[in-house]
Parts: C-alpha cells; structure tokens; sequence
C-alpha cells in the first residue's frame, strides 16, 4: 500500500507576467528511492501567494502546466466554506530521485478547464429523484432494511478510480468496500434498488462482510479496557466538504457522546484522491465536562 508522502515544494519567481502579477513555479521533488505516482500534493492559497509575490484575485482560480506544457489536472479546494479557495491540490508522478517543474497561471472561476473525474461522494436521498444531499442526521436505526429506506446506499459512500466505499448511516457506524471494476465513477447510480450492489455487475460489488464489525475504518473509542463503538450520540451528522475531480472530503460529527459518564464531541473527517486503494481519516475529539450533582 502506498504510504502518505509529503513531497518538498519550493518555487521560483520568473519575470515573465501572468494575468496579474508575476508567474510561478512550483518545484515538486521526490528525494527517495522510491517511485511515486499520483503522489498528492498540497500548497496552501497563503504560500501560494507568497510565492507570487502578491495577493491572489479571489476570482482568480490557478491551472497547472507541466514542463512540456500539457495540462495538470489540479483543483483549488475552499474548505471553510467563506467563498474564497484555501487550497491548490494536484496529483503528480515522480521517478526516483527526480524533480519537476509545475508552471503556475491563473484564470476566472468560469474558465477552468475539465478535468477527467478520479473522485466522488454520493449522499442521496432514497427518494423519487434520489436528491443528493450535502448535510442529514444519523439515523438511529440498527439494520439494513429500515436505513435501505431513507438513503440510497445505506449513507454517504466515497470513491476514486480504484475503490469505493460506504457508511451505514444509522446507529452501526460501519464501513464497507465495494471492489470496482472499472475505473470511472459508479456510485451515482450504485443502490438505486435495494440489494443491487451485493451481486456482482459491470462496475463491481460489495466485497466486505462487515456484519457488526466496524468494518474498512470505522472508529471506537477505548477507555478502561472497554471499547466503545462510535454509534447512539445525542446528534450525529454529515457535512460535506470538497468534491472532486481529484480529491473529496467530507465529516461524519457526533455531539454528545456518553461513554463511562463523559462526554464527547467527535468529528471523523474522511478524504480520498485519485490513484489509491485507501481513504485518509482525520480523528478530532473534545472531551466534555459532565456536572454532578
């Protein structure tokens, strides 16, 4: 499995201009022995603007090229949701020991190109329209039948180009597989009737029996020797955050969590890119004080 890499990125400031201001290069380098590709890499919006020299427009979106001027697919990723980009994300391979040089310009919102998607969430509701949704609360239901009602897919699902994966979005909190088969996006239509997905078809199947397990990364918390699934909070909730081409994220919140008599707030941030055979977890918790009387 390949691992989580940070690559080493400085920049160069050319003379020639961009849109507004002056052009840059981004210098990715890979220092290992190692081959690295579809390495994910990241430059916040503060360093790339440093690296500009200026402020960068908040109309102005960057696009990549590489050093024979083809595209590179790229997204710039606004995390807090305040209107404005807080991240340039991209995908890049890297021999051995090797570098490449990533030229920078800049355009307006409306003219980025298209990029061939290599990520996707999917939360819909199990409705007529199978209406996506960006936010819901957790059900509180245990099995499949009654959560197979309310969400396509039993809950929020993730995939890329190599493999997908779901929640059950009711009091189990597990994660399941679906092995795929094909290298586009197949959850959009995946689940649109009930048990489909547990036969194997063009795109793939179900591959994990999760049954009451926690499944491909679900969380529990462990606390005098005991381990506590993470499943009846007060509140539990979805929030999504990016969605791709190359990379999505999303929350999955519990509020209110009593375990042992404390109490917790837990965010679980999920992430996945293109180009891999996992997802990225992010665990924050705030453990609450509890009055006694």
């Amino acid at each position: 499995m390949k691992s989580l890499f940070w690559m080493f990125v400085t920049a160069l400031m050319l003379s020639s201009c961009s849109q507004f201001g002056v052009k840059t290069t981004i210098v990715v380098k890979n220092p290992t022995a190692l081959d690295r590709p579809d390495e994910p890499v990241i430059v916040s919006r503060e360093r790339l603007a440093s690296l500009t020299g200026k402020p960068i427009p908040e109309d102005k979106i960057p696009v990549l090229k590489d050093e024979v001027n083809q595209l590179l697919p790229s997204q710039a990723d606004d995390l807090d949701k305040d209107g404005k980009w807080d991240e340039l994300f991209f995908l890049v391979d890297l021999a051995p020991d090797s570098e490449k040089k990533i030229n920078v310009s800049f355009v307006k919102k409306g003219n980025i190109p298209g990029y061939t998607q290599r990520s996707n969430v999917r939360f819909a509701a199990m409705d007529s329209l199978y209406t996506e949704i960006d936010h819901a609360r957790r059900l509180k239901s245990m099995d499949s039948p009654s959560t197979q009602k309310v969400f396509q897919l039993e809950g929020p699902a993730w995939e890329n180009d190599n493999v997908a994966f779901r929640n059950y979005y009711d009091a189990r909190n597990g994660m399941d597989i679906f092995g795929k088969r094909t290298k586009n996006m197949v959850l959009d239509s995946v689940g649109l009737t009930p048990h489909s997905y547990h036969k194997l078809a063009g795109w793939g199947m179900d591959i994990l029996k999760v049954g009451n397990s926690l499944g491909a990364g679900a969380i529990a918390l462990k606390k005098g020797g005991h381990l506590y699934r993470i499943d009846l909070p007060e509140e539990g909730t979805y929030k999504l955050i990016v969605d791709g081409p190359l990379r999505s994220i999303f929350e999955l919140g519990f509020k209110n969590l009593m375990i042992e008599g404390n109490n917790y707030n837990i965010i679980h941030r999920i992430s996945i890119w293109g180009g891999t055979h996992f997802y990225k977890i992010e665990v924050f918790l705030w453990a609450l004080q509890v009055m006694r009387h």
